[in-house]
């Protein structure tokens, strides 16, 4: 699938004692034979070979989460497909390794359906979920025939049925509901527009209703709002026209399901979910023909990935001891949905470490790790990780003030640096 290769990484870093680490999850991170490792490679012989800061992905690890998502939804007698949420984390090597595994793909942009498409990915592995989709965009949607495109504006769905009839090709579609009706949010209709909106797409004749759709968020620690929108989307198809019953295919139920390091952290398991998504479905009149459609992000890619930092020098201001790392809040943004997971590593055991708070490298106050509550005990020279690091951390990586972290992707023992 993947061509890497094995590098000589060279003298590895010998650590002792002063080590503070946890295997708690499913984090690639473990030790082999008392030394820190993913996927059984010394994370101080990355750093030595590769330099920090460094994106440590592990391509063992995604395909795990993979294989975690199907099978619970299959364990719970959901006809299921699983499409990777590609705005999570867009790098390459870590689509194509979904693609590998037979994952379809949910992208939000032209941009992301052309390195769908530059990827290998095709058509109809392929959900097309952009909100801002311009005729140019629709024309190279519908002329590609991906899976599906859902849309929440009845302009939208005009201009897909007028594209179509313009190029000759009938498109399926679906629609977005906002199962809570939150006035505030600009996506998704309300269950009674939506039924309005079912039932007038009959009057369309280019395109074809096939799904209904929503999304939750991000990080949704309980599968009780999938069971209530579940519930929603069921209303919304019970109360449509028998004519648009017929052509109606799937609930997508979008993304939003955690890492599973979250979920152990919190006390879930997957399997959760996927029932409580089972057990909403019950009350459909068309249960056997309606598939499901998940688009995970952070349950497949967030804990595949450990961002690895030096302390570069220890600073005592006002009273308090600074690690200065060489990663910043430009690689690891402080999103209210993050929860990283900070790890020490210590490279010389007869170095002198203080518990300090974490610091960027950025002149930015703000370019701060934890709080007061989060010391890392460290010295100058030692390695930090950040676990839980694969969630909407690539993907919005920025050059401010700093280029970007290296990216090294791991595949057994195999290790190599890759492009962005």
């Amino acid at each position: 699938m993947l061509g890497f290769f094995l590098r000589n990484a060279g003298t590895v870093f010998q650590r002792r004692s002063a080590i503070k680490m946890t295997t708690k999850g499913n984090s690639p991170l473990n030790m082999v034979d008392g030394v820190p490792s993913v996927e059984g490679v010394s994370v101080s012989k990355l750093a030595q070979h590769y330099g920090t800061p460094i994106f440590v992905v592990s391509l063992g690890t995604i395909a795990k989460n993979y294989r975690r998502i199907f099978s619970a939804f299959s364990a719970a007698k959901l006809n299921a497909s699983v499409f990777y949420s590609m705005k999570t984390n867009n790098n390459r090597v870590i689509c194509d390794c979904i693609r590998a595994l037979g994952g379809g793909i949910e992208v939000v942009s032209e941009h992301e359906l052309s390195v769908a498409q530059s990827v290998g990915y095709v058509p109809s592995k392929i959900l097309y979920n952009a909100p801002c989709k311009k005729t140019e965009d629709i024309e190279t949607a519908v002329k590609l025939k991906v899976r599906l495109i859902t849309c929440d504006s009845m302009q939208e769905l005009a201009e897909i049925d007028r594209v179509c009839g313009k190029v000759g090709v009938n498109q399926k579609v679906g629609i977005r509901i906002d199962p809570e009706a939150d006035r505030d949010s600009k996506f998704g209709f309300s269950v009674k527009e939506a039924i309005e909106v079912a039932d007038s797409t009959l009057r369309l004749h280019n395109i074809r209703l096939s799904a209904i759709h929503f999304h939750l968020g991000t990080r949704i620690l309980s599968p009780r709002p999938y069971y209530e929108s579940v519930r929603a989307a069921v209303r919304v198809i019970n109360s449509t026209d028998e004519r648009v019953q017929d052509f109606l295919e799937c609930i997508d139920i979008g993304g939003g399901l955690p890492s599973f390091f979250d979920l152990q952290e919190n006390g879930l398991d997957i399997l959760s979910y996927a029932a409580s998504v089972r057990r909403a479905i019950e009350p459909l009149r068309i249960p056997n023909k309606v598939r499901i459609f998940v688009e995970p992000g952070r349950a497949v890619v967030g804990d595949a990935v450990l961002c690895l930092a030096s302390v570069t020098n220890l600073k005592k201001l006002k009273g308090v001891t600074w690690a200065i790392l060489d990663v910043g809040i430009n690689a690891l943004p402080r999103l209210a949905s993050a929860n990283y997971k900070f790890l020490s590593f210590s490279t010389d055991s007869r170095k002198d470490r203080v518990a300090s708070r974490l610091g960027g490298p950025l002149c930015m106050k703000s370019d701060t790790f934890g709080d007061d509550g989060n010391l890392v005990t460290v010295g100058v020279g030692d390695l930090v990780g950040f676990t839980n690091a694969g969630a909407y951390t690539m993907s919005l990586t920025t050059g401010f003030s700093e280029s970007h972290p290296r990216l090294v992707v791991v595949n057994g023992k195999r290790h190599k640096q890759t492009s962005w």
